[in-house]
């Protein structure tokens, strides 16, 4: 969205008239004079046939603004009603929070992809008809490589979901619900524990780019006489990177499946801020951290089969625990070969007294 309306402010920056592109449409126009000359005898057998080209009137700065308003308009319309159908109210990226209350990547490059496609449509569209001589519907069809990114949006976050309910139900890699709002850190973060996921920046990176590119090419159809026959494509070395980024991301989900911790009991299982909880269970490993709520605590005493902390007062977002709340306890393990990874255990609840 953000190449979108960086593209729409250097429309509107330029001055009024004719943009350069006009000028080359406009040269590109035939004349009456030429219109009227003897037509070229046709291509031998067996030649490609070059694409239709609509007739086009000369392009104007409005026509370029209007359409860019138009897309924004639609692309406002479909993250308003991608938002209506889910149970959080979030504003217009509600559509990208996961089930655990966190901005899930996969979801978000869904939204994002699909919000380009539909901008660039109806933007095109708007064009199209301010600019056709003959108004009507292009008849356009998306090329390979839209096809291609928005399916790979779709099996990518298809599958992050399958993984991940995978690892829920098996109870190796439990989701711990969020004690606070969505930010758009969760985007680039490790489920559960806030490490930033290397795989995430990558995917984002690559994706990010792609669209940054693509609104671009958009742009300049706007002003062609001749790239308004077809819709705009995507870079093939483009669509390679990103292949590869939301493969990484894939593999990383997969790989990183929880270590099999289980919570089995809290002592005591209630009590105030400062309290001290023991936590019995099994396959904690030799180090790591307490998850409470939004809070990461480092224990005072730390094995495989026992954990002992103190209850904070704040969470890592500031906020106070209040009597009577419910508080989510979780066991993040560290891999000592590998500090970047992290392992939840399995989820265990403790109530806040007075």
């Amino acid at each position: 969205m953000l190449a979108m309306i960086a593209a729409f402010l250097l429309q509107v920056s330029q001055p009024a008239g004719v943009t350069p592109a006009a000028a080359t449409v406009q040269a590109a126009v035939p004349s009456p004079a030429a219109s009227a000359a003897p037509q070229q005898a046709p291509k031998a057998a067996g030649s490609t046939p070059a694409p239709t080209v609509p007739a086009l009137k000369p392009v104007e700065l409005w026509q370029i603004r209007l359409a860019y308003l138009v897309g924004l308009a639609f692309l406002l319309i479909y993250l308003a009603l991608a938002s209506l159908l889910t149970r959080k109210r979030a504003g217009f990226l509600t559509a990208a929070i996961g089930e655990d209350g966190r901005y899930s990547t996969s979801k978000f490059q869904f939204l994002v992809w699909t919000g380009v496609v539909v901008f660039a449509y109806a933007a095109l569209f708007a064009i199209y008809e301010l600019r056709s001589i003959t108004p009507g519907v292009p008849g356009w069809s998306l090329p390979p490589n839209v096809l291609l990114a928005m399916g790979f949006s779709v099996i990518t976050m298809a599958t992050a979901k399958g993984v991940t309910s995978s690892y829920v139900y098996s109870g190796r890699s439990p989701k711990l619900p969020a004690m606070r709002p969505a930010r758009l850190a969760d985007l680039v973060a490790a489920d559960d524990s806030g490490i930033p996921d290397l795989s995430k920046v990558q995917m984002l990176i690559w994706t990010f780019i792609a669209i940054a590119v693509y609104v671009f090419q958009v742009n300049a159809a706007m002003g062609s006489g001749t790239d308004l026959g077809k819709f705009p494509d995507i870079d093939q070395t483009l669509m390679i990177l990103m292949g590869i980024g939301q493969g990484a991301y894939l593999g990383t989900k997969i790989a990183s499946g929880g270590g099999g911790a289980t919570i089995a009991k809290l002592n005591p299982e209630f009590g105030p801020i400062g309290t001290s909880v023991a936590i019995s269970g099994s396959g904690f490993g030799s180090q790591g951290v307490v998850l409470f709520g939004s809070a990461t605590v480092v224990p005072a005493s730390y094995r495989d089969t026992s954990v002992v902390f103190t209850v904070p007062a704040t969470g890592n977002d500031g906020q106070v625990p209040t009597a009577g709340q419910q508080i989510y306890i979780a066991v993040l393990s560290a891999d000592p070969a590998n500090p970047n990874s992290v392992h939840a255990s399995s989820t265990s609840v403790f109530t806040v007294t007075a």
